[in-house]
């Protein structure tokens, strides 16, 4: 692996052993990085705590050998860095969402830093999106929404940024049309 040349990086970065201005250390590479939740509730197989960790990606420009990586890593008293498959991949294992038998963690607690874009990698895949879509629409149907307001007002309360991506990015006018007809037979109904 010593001569192994690749783009994306990622390594641990253990707390207690890092020094504390490990982000900064690494922020003046000026090298777009992510860096995960921090782990604290992860467990071996023993179902022991492991050790709190941060998962870190690093996405350079160029390709870097692993000893480049590892002079790096090194400052921060990480261990071995391992080279990227699949950014998108590791970026959702962040926060374990594709892992349900795992600890989970929160997708807005995974940061990026020097014009990495994380969201570009959370993007909602089809079936998810539908199936949240789904979510609203049997919500629609169940409360008699008949405003956008309301079901805009119910995805804020909710603090659920799929919810409010779903509702705002492809799908205001199939709502939109759902909520007009709820709003018809609200009214129907009170003139019969």
């Amino acid at each position: 692996m010593a001569d192994e040349r690749k783009r994306n990086w990622s390594f641990i970065v253990y707390p207690d052993s890092a020094p504390d201005n490990w982000q900064s250390i690494l922020a003046n590479y000026h090298v777009p990085f992510i860096i995960s939740p921090l782990h604290s509730k992860d467990k071996n197989d023993d179902g022991t705590f492991k050790k709190p960790h941060y998962h870190t990606l690093m996405l350079f420009p160029g390709k870097k050998s692993y000893s480049q990586v590892k002079a790096i890593t090194d400052k921060l008293s990480s261990p071995v860095p391992q080279t990227v498959v699949s950014v998108k991949g590791l970026v959702r294992y962040f926060a374990h969402l594709d892992n349900p038998e795992k600890a989970q963690y929160d997708v807005r607690e995974i940061k990026g830093f020097c014009g990495a874009d994380v969201d570009a990698y959370l993007t909602m895949s089809r079936s998810t999106r539908r199936t949240i879509l789904k979510d609203i629409t049997k919500y629609i149907l169940e409360y008699h929404v008949t405003s956008l307001s309301t079901l805009v007002q119910e995805a804020l309360n909710r603090d659920d940024d799929q919810w409010f991506s779903v509702i705002t990015d492809t799908n205001t006018w199939y709502l939109n049309m759902l909520i007009n007809s709820e709003w018809k037979l609200a009214h129907q109904n009170r003139y019969y």
